[in-house]
């Protein structure tokens, strides 16, 4: 029997086991096909990855924590789960079946994002004086949080996508989510339409010009 947290709260602190082990399950991934008179097949153009639904069966240890549990699980928030998380929604039907005495046996109707992560903080992970590597040890590409500290104007290059920020005594650091393609400081830097990107394995961070430090965080996911 596994243990979860789900909006911060632990299933042991309230008396909930999974009755069975979680079972990976990779989302579905859409895609759009193109059918051209003449031609055989089809043009079959990937797109983003689907949410996953996936009910999970549990049991209420005792029963006497039953209204607890039913607010509980009721709503959004982020499910963590054997080191790593992911945001999740419940906004099915649970129906929470009388067990013996003082059990109830229950399922979850989850609706989860397609990818988990690892919750870690900020690592430098490249210099002015010395470049460096950055392993993401997910099993897909990763969509970092990126935070450049320095002065003066540098130009950055994250597994070969290349930009520029410029960072003076007033603003002296900027921080770029590339999930969201979104920066704190958008007046502060020189980016394109692609934000950095990093691929299951090594990736290498440098500073190619100026006096900065390059701290990236968020640098894991897995999908299934």
């Amino acid at each position: 029997m596994e243990n979860f947290t789900f909006k911060g709260i632990s299933s042991t602190t309230m008396g909930v086991v999974m009755s069975d082990e979680w079972i990976a399950t990779k989302a579905t991934r859409r895609y759009e096909t193109t059918e051209i008179d003449g031609m055989d097949g089809a043009i079959i153009t990937p797109k983003g990855y689907s949410l996953v639904e996936k009910n999970v069966e549990c049991t209420l240890l005792n029963r006497k924590r039953l209204n607890d549990v039913i607010a509980w699980l009721d709503g959004s928030g982020v499910l963590e789960l054997g080191g790593r998380y992911r945001n999740a929604q419940i906004y099915g039907e649970i129906n929470y079946a009388n067990l013996g005495a003082n059990r109830n046996t229950f399922t979850i109707p989850f609706i989860l994002e397609p990818f988990w992560y690892r919750d870690e903080g900020y690592m430098l992970y490249a210099t002015s004086q010395e470049d460096g590597v950055c392993v993401n040890e997910g099993n897909v590409e990763s969509k970092p949080i990126v935070k450049i500290v320095g002065t003066g104007v540098s130009t950055i290059s994250i597994n070969g996508l290349v930009f520029s920020v410029s960072l003076g005594d007033s603003v002296n650091d900027i921080v770029i989510d590339a999930k969201k393609k979104t920066e704190d400081k958008p007046k502060n830097i020189t980016i394109g339409f692609d934000y950095p990107t990093l691929m299951p394995g090594e990736n290498d961070i440098k500073v190619l010009r100026g006096d900065a430090n390059v701290y990236i965080k968020r640098k894991d996911r897995w999908i299934g």
